[in-house]
């Protein structure tokens, strides 16, 4: 059901719906990657069907040096042809809700209690503000950062690169950080 490089921190307090909760695989996690405790993964989809044993696969796959904060639900169609891509370098804050379809660029962040719709495509070097919500199906072109909620959406060229070397080297440094904070906990437990 899981994937994950041996860099990479998984919760072992992650949420799954049980009608996908099959051998094959759903989750696959990076390098150096958080994905931590309570974010949810749950079965959604428009007419109600459950999911047959062949449409159990690769479902959600999280780059390298991403991180998913706590409370955050990724809703997945078992119907879907593809899977959900989260980008490389790549933060999701707190309680954000992303519907099925989605593609997430690299170098990207999420704001807290945002949603983003069915369907919507996220480029590469994007903002989106806290709160935010994203209706299906939009598209935000690479270096944008995104305001709004509903119909008031405002869409600005962030200009900010995110890509180069320092904001690599940030991010590097924040998931090393977790990585080791996480694993002192699940040590401290046992």
């Amino acid at each position: 059901m899981l994937h994950a490089d041996t860099t990479a921190f998984v919760s072992e307090h992650i949420l799954v719906d049980d009608i996908i909760s099959a051998p094959q695989l759903l989750l696959n996690v990076g390098r150096h990657s958080v994905i931590n405790p309570r974010v949810r993964i749950s079965y959604h989809n428009d007419d109600d069907k459950l999911p047959t044993a062949d449409q159990k696969r690769l479902i959600v796959t999280v780059g390298d040096y991403s991180i998913i904060a706590d409370f955050c639900c990724l809703q997945i169609d078992p119907q879907s042809i593809a899977p959900m891509p989260i980008g490389n370098y790549t933060y999701i804050d707190p309680a954000v809700i992303i519907e099925p379809g989605v593609e997430i660029g690299n170098y990207c962040v999420i704001g807290a209690g945002s949603t983003i719709g069915r369907g919507t495509r996220i480029g590469n070097n994007c903002r989106v503000a806290a709160g935010t919500t994203l209706e299906s199906g939009t598209v935000v072109a690479d270096k944008t950062a995104v305001s709004g909620r509903d119909e008031v959406l405002r869409v600005l060229d962030s200009g900010e690169n995110m890509s180069d070397s320092s904001r690599k080297r940030e991010m590097t440094m924040h998931t090393d950080y977790l990585l080791k904070v996480m694993s002192a906990s699940v040590r401290r437990r046992h």
